[in-house]
């Protein structure tokens, strides 16, 4: 797909009037008509020997500012539970009882997030359990809570979190999924079984205990992580892409990288390390069906220098699976981990791998352009 176009794209106002003069020398003989005009503003800066290619094409620069709060709630916090500061994905953030290894945190996703099912299934492969069937999900009670009917579920097995922490036998996981608002909701209590167990009156006490926060009554704000963890970027607009109106989420931006809509390129920032570069590219070789990455095989992948660290960028092409569980054959991904003193960014593209393969210098260009905005 060829996205620039030499017409369009003018270096300098001297090749606008070279070309200008030898049109009108060939006028009689060669007539041709100018059917595309890009006006030259006196504050736009000429092209400097050491421009990169994003801007020798005439990207756009656009700002960001960092993802807004995902939603506002009170709530009673159950006798003997702390509340600890909110993360990127954990809104409300618990520590349930006087052990610190039980957690219980409400999370939200924009949109479906996959669905009910899908996330359901999602926990048991965190557990170490297999998914349930059609007939099983079928099967899961439900409870009232803000207003709606929610999914509950809990089951026992040897939980893996992200990132790197090993293995934990003899845990138990009890959770409320619901629709809310046109976003996902997400109530999650894990921990040892014996402790779990101990704190499950309280989980439905503080489930029941959730609203929706009343102004007047003074609001708990459910923020993201500070400015460090989620930096103000700027970035350069391929041409042809075209940047999706979504919610926040885990998302910073989400792009539409073809005219077919088929192929997605987004932006996310995590804070801190994020489990390391290693382990999120062995998970996104998960995604594609392939196998993990050795440490040599990580060591070897091409680096892409953004805000001035070089960042390992993987090619996978195989048959995608993501968080609704849908198999996409023949697909490809593309996708750089950024680690920086306080946060993570992770540029990821995604759809038929074609349609992808031919959106990689679009890609490579767009991390390029990533700023720190001044």
């Amino acid at each position: 797909m060829n996205c620039f176009s030499s017409e369009t794209y003018l270096p300098t106002i001297a090749a606008v009037a070279l070309l200008i003069s030898v049109a009108g020398c060939r006028e009689a003989e060669n007539p041709r008509e100018i059917s595309v005009v890009r006006p030259i503003a006196q504050h736009e800066p000429s092209l400097r020997a050491d421009a990169t290619s994003a801007e020798r094409f005439g990207f756009d620069r656009r700002p960001v500012a960092p993802p807004q709060a995902a939603d506002l709630f009170d709530f009673d916090k159950p006798v003997g539970w702390q509340e600890l500061p909110s993360t990127q994905f954990r809104l409300i953030n618990l520590r349930a009882g006087p052990d610190d290894d039980v957690e219980c945190y409400l999370s939200i996703l924009p949109g479906a997030a996959g669905g009910i099912a899908a996330n359901i299934n999602r926990w048991r492969r965190q557990m170490g359990l297999p998914g349930y069937d059609k007939a099983q999900l079928e099967a899961l009670a439900s409870r009232p809570m803000l207003g709606t009917d929610a999914v509950v579920t809990a089951f026992e097995g040897t939980f893996s979190g992200m990132g790197d922490a090993p293995d934990r036998k003899g845990y138990r996981l009890q959770g409320v999924i619901l629709k809310f608002q046109g976003q996902m909701l997400f109530v999650k209590m894990v921990g040892p079984r014996q402790q779990v167990e101990t704190q499950a009156a309280a989980f439905e006490q503080f489930c029941d205990s959730l609203r929706p926060a009343a102004p007047s009554e003074g609001s708990r704000t459910v923020a993201p992580p500070e400015d460090a963890a989620n930096p103000t970027i700027t970035w350069l607009v391929p041409p042809d892409w075209r940047q999706l109106e979504r919610p926040p989420g885990m998302r910073l931006v989400t792009f539409a990288c073809d005219p077919d809509y088929d192929v997605e390129c987004y932006i996310t920032i995590l804070a801190g390390s994020a489990g390391g570069s290693l382990a999120n590219i062995n998970r996104w070789q998960r995604q594609m069906q392939q196998p993990p990455l050795t440490q040599q095989a990580f060591d070897d992948l091409k680096r892409i220098p953004i805000l001035g660290q070089d960042s390992a960028m993987v090619e996978i092409g195989g048959d995608y699976t993501g968080m609704s569980e849908d198999t996409k054959p023949d697909a490809m991904m593309a996708g750089i981990v950024c680690p920086l003193a306080t946060n993570t960014i992770f540029i990821k593209m995604i759809g038929p791998h074609d349609a992808t393969r031919a959106q990689l210098d679009s890609f490579v260009a767009l991390a390029e352009s990533l700023q720190h905005k001044e």
